[in-house]
């Protein structure tokens, strides 16, 4: 009998290992399949943290996916809406109505309970009884605020005003993002630069160190020369840890510039200065009349004025009988048994009705006294917004320039390092000056290099300001 049953738990045995097999098997290819996700995941999260573009894609990127013009671009279509809205209220309507219940009792309408009759002269009676009710109706407005079948409708115009200052706002704030990632990229370029320089400097200085304890441990020097050597070295290397955190930072700045979740960053692409575009300035005056004009904030502001204006025009309108054609298909029946012979009611009503108000104890004058100051307001606001313009432009006409100022002035302590970098190098290969004074006269010639390449950033990104400020007055000059 033990031998009989010995082929069987064999093959139970390879079945059971088999399960087992197969369950690893599984588990196996789960796990590689959750690594591939992870992965994938991972890769997807890496690409999202960090973004290599010159400064035309960092531009497209912000354009294609920013929140905040998601966001403007969200409130111009529901100022579309409205505007569709506005138009449908001026269209027919078709409504219905069904009910169905129990009745019981007699009837109870002021008539009734005062004559003891029906508005049909039959005499109260009890009833009981289930029924149902039904009715369509058709409604179309012919006069309503004032106007006849919607043209011209205050109401309409309104929310068409609505929905140009939402699209004006909209350009302003895409106009606002290009200049934001614009000014963040050319300050990672300024970061780029820092380093650049820094990095020299501290190529400067370390043989003037290394010098110096050449000749401290030949008793050359005294200790407090080493030391003041050693302090330049380390100042110098603080600086460049300081303007890699700066480069750092400003990349951080740069991301969030184009609409990148923390902790996001960009690379660079090609840190190189861009050649200055600086067309020649134009009077201060023309530039402010350029910028009323164009300017999509002053264009939206008239908009909401209009707008307002036509909330006016829309409550005076109010103050207009409303006039509309009005028809119904009724039908109903009793659905109670023991009603005998029950058969469907149904009739049919066309009526115009014309409704409008008498007096209203000077509601109606308070609302229009409240929508006239809301204009008052905004016409103000106007005033205060080309006075900020105006401010803003004048700003940016003098930083202009006082930078171009500033880079003749580079130019020429340039030239005048240059020289004296020239006569420092002279005397040492006579020996007649020391390695760290020509040393000195590099880091000087240095410093003055990065700060024309830094002064450039400005008047670069002085004018994209210029170009924001004006409502695009450099676009219109190329």
């Amino acid at each position: 009998m033990a031998v009989a049953s010995h082929p069987r738990l064999l093959v139970e045995k390879a079945r059971q290992m088999g399960k087992v097999l197969l369950c690893l098997k599984t588990s196996v290819a789960l796990g590689f399949l959750g690594l591939f996700v992870c992965s994938m995941a991972q890769a997807q999260t890496e690409q999202a943290a960090s973004l290599t573009c010159d400064l035309a894609t960092c531009i497209q990127f912000a354009l294609s996916r920013h929140p905040d013009l998601q966001v403007a671009e969200a409130r111009r279509l529901a100022a579309q809406s409205k505007v569709e809205f506005e138009k449908a209220q001026w269209r027919p309507q078709l409504d219905f109505k069904g009910e169905s219940g129990f009745l019981s009792g007699k009837a109870v309408s002021a008539f009734a309970v005062t004559s003891k009759v029906t508005e049909e002269g039959i005499p109260q009676r009890d009833v009981s009884a289930g029924y149902y009710l039904g009715s369509v109706s058709l409604s179309l407005p012919l006069v309503k605020e004032g106007r006849l079948l919607g043209l011209q409708s205050p109401s309409i115009q309104q929310a068409r005003f609505g929905l140009t200052a939402e699209e004006r706002l909209q350009s302003a704030r895409h106009e606002q993002i290009i200049y934001n990632v614009t000014a963040a990229y050319l300050t990672v370029l300024k970061a780029f630069e820092m380093v650049k320089n820094q990095e020299q400097v501290v190529t400067l200085m370390e043989p003037q160190y290394q010098l110096a304890l050449t000749q401290f441990k030949q008793n050359l020097i005294a200790r407090n020369d080493l030391l003041l050597a050693e302090v330049q070295l380390t100042a110098a290397r603080r600086d460049l840890v300081v303007a890699s955190n700066i480069r750092d930072q400003a990349r951080h700045e740069l991301a969030r510039a184009m609409g990148l979740e923390a902790p996001a960053t960009v690379e660079i692409r090609d840190p190189q200065l861009p050649s200055p575009a600086t067309p020649p300035l134009p009077s201060l005056a023309e530039l402010l009349s350029f910028a009323y004009q164009h300017r999509p904030e002053i264009q939206a502001q008239q908009a909401q004025i209009q707008a307002q204006q036509e909330d006016v025009k829309r409550l005076q309108g109010q103050r207009f009988p409303t006039l509309q054609v009005i028809t119904e298909y009724n039908l109903g029946n009793a659905i109670d048994p023991s009603v005998s012979t029950p058969s469907v009611s149904t009739n049919w009503h066309a009526y115009v009705q014309l409704s409008g108000p008498l007096f209203d104890f000077g509601r109606q004058t308070q609302k229009i006294g409240i929508s006239r100051a809301l204009v008052t307001e905004a016409v103000k606001r106007m005033e205060s917004l080309k006075g900020e313009i105006a401010g803003e432009i004048q700003d940016v006409y003098t930083r202009i320039v006082n930078t171009r100022a500033q880079l003749d002035l580079a130019d020429k302590q340039i030239e005048q390092a240059t020289e004296a970098l020239k006569l420092s190098r002279a005397k040492f290969a006579q020996q007649l000056l020391p390695e760290s004074a020509l040393a000195a006269a590099q880091v000087t010639l240095v410093n003055l290099e990065q700060a024309k390449t830094l002064t450039t950033y400005d008047l670069i990104l002085a004018y994209n300001q210029l170009e924001l400020v004006t409502g695009g007055w450099k676009a219109q000059v190329r």
